[in-house]
């Protein structure tokens, strides 16, 4: 009799606790209490209702706005703050390109602000040498292609008759002087406006310099202002997004500087063997524009043809083979070897990316396709590594679950 009055007692005590429980979850009161205690006896509180969700507190719901309001902001005002946008994104880029070599001189014992300007010093000074070897020969090439433009018309006008199925061309080399000069004439009359984009494009350079130099000082600057709106979750794996994505931009930023000065030696030296006229122009053009990969190259190609096809049509013809070689010897020597796994993407992807980027921001875009290609890869790598990391882990062993009483005390699983 006793035991039973005892089992009454304890179903009573565990029905009340249960009760009391869900009255704390409706009413929207938390406790960390999961035990119920009277005097001595002490009974597990197991909760068969689920916690108001969060999402219904005001910060869930300024969360919640905020994640709708943000890119909805961002697609309406990309037009007006895309320069801006653009401009950061450079200062970032170049600012993740001289970090390490900062960082390098910085563990020496030189300042970081020091180690910066000296690099800022020595790219001038690599700068102002490329410039004082080039320019003189540009522009001798400049000259001369003043001086022979009229002979190169009537040339390739002449290898155009040649062709028997352009044979009927009835425009006269005159005409297309003529039209060649109305062409510079109006350049010529807007050498304001040029002069005004060429000023702006020189302020935007000065600004992503001064940016870049400013983020790059404080190592720690991008990521304390990326993690403040990051949750404490997520913190690490921003971190770490932060941290390989600026590395593999660096690498990626340094390798292209090389393959492009590749590009412009391979491409103007073979045309200065092979004969065609302006190689060294043509080459200098061509490594310049490699900054696009694919694209940048094919133009300056596109250039080299036409040069060739000028003086005769078999040279066109070779200048396209050896073009041929020059972008083979790039894309299976060069850039594995010096690249290597910096980017990681497919060159169908690279093309995607850069016809996308493109579309959306014409000549900017397609420079910063790549980069942001990048970006996204790194991002891509990351959520994939936290995946297959979940999926190998083992379940964490624990106790048993506890079994759940119900309101009126009897046990769910009773037989």
């Amino acid at each position: 009799m006793a035991g039973f009055e005892f089992g009454c007692t304890i179903r009573w005590l565990v029905a009340k606790t249960i009760r009391a429980g869900v009255l704390h979850n409706l009413v929207g009161e938390s406790s960390d209490d999961s035990v119920f205690q009277k005097g001595s006896l002490q009974v597990p509180v197991v909760r068969t209702s689920t916690p108001r969700s969060s999402i219904l507190s005001w910060g869930g719901v300024a969360r919640l706005s905020l994640a709708i309001l943000i890119p909805l902001l961002i697609l309406r005002w990309l037009p007006l703050f895309g320069e801006v946008l653009v401009l950061l994104f450079g200062a970032a880029l170049l600012a993740s390109a001289l970090s390490p070599p900062a960082t390098w001189l910085e563990r020496r014992g030189i300042p970081r602000w020091l180690g910066l300007l000296l690099l800022y010093l020595l790219l001038l000074v690599l700068l102002g040498l490329i410039l004082s070897l080039a320019v003189p020969v540009i522009g001798t090439e400049i000259e001369r292609l003043t001086q022979l433009l009229p002979s190169l018309v009537s040339a390739g006008h002449a290898q155009l008759r040649s062709v028997p199925l352009l044979g009927n061309i009835t425009i006269s080399p005159g005409d297309i002087v003529q039209f060649a000069a109305q062409q510079i004439n109006t350049a010529v009359n807007s050498v304001t406006s040029l002069a005004a984009g060429i000023g702006r494009l020189v302020l935007n350079f000065l600004l992503v310099v001064v940016l870049a130099y400013f983020i790059a000082v404080d190592a720690g600057a991008g990521e304390k202002v990326v993690t403040r709106f990051v949750p404490p979750t997520y913190r690490p794996h921003a971190r770490r997004l932060m941290a390989d994505s600026a590395q593999r931009l660096s690498r990626w930023l340094w390798a292209q500087g090389l393959v492009m000065l590749y590009f412009a030696f391979a491409l103007g030296i073979g045309l200065k063997l092979l004969g065609v006229p302006f190689a060294f122009s043509l080459g200098a053009v061509g490594g310049v524009l490699e900054i696009i990969p694919y694209a940048g190259g094919a133009v300056a190609a596109l250039l080299a043809l036409l040069s060739g096809f000028m003086v005769k049509p078999i040279l066109a013809l070779w200048v396209l083979l050896y073009y041929f070689v020059v972008v083979e010897v790039e894309a299976h020597v060069i850039a594995p070897a010096v690249l290597g796994h910096v980017i990681g993407i497919h060159p169908a992807a690279i093309i995607v990316a850069l016809v996308v980027g493109a579309k959306a921001l014409g000549i900017i875009g397609a420079l910063l396709a790549i980069p942001v290609a990048v970006v996204i890869t790194v991002v891509l790598d990351e959520v994939t590594a936290t995946w297959e990391a979940e999926a190998e882990s083992p379940a964490e062993e624990g106790p048993p679950p506890a079994v759940p009483v119900t309101a009126d005390g009897d046990s769910s699983d009773r037989e």
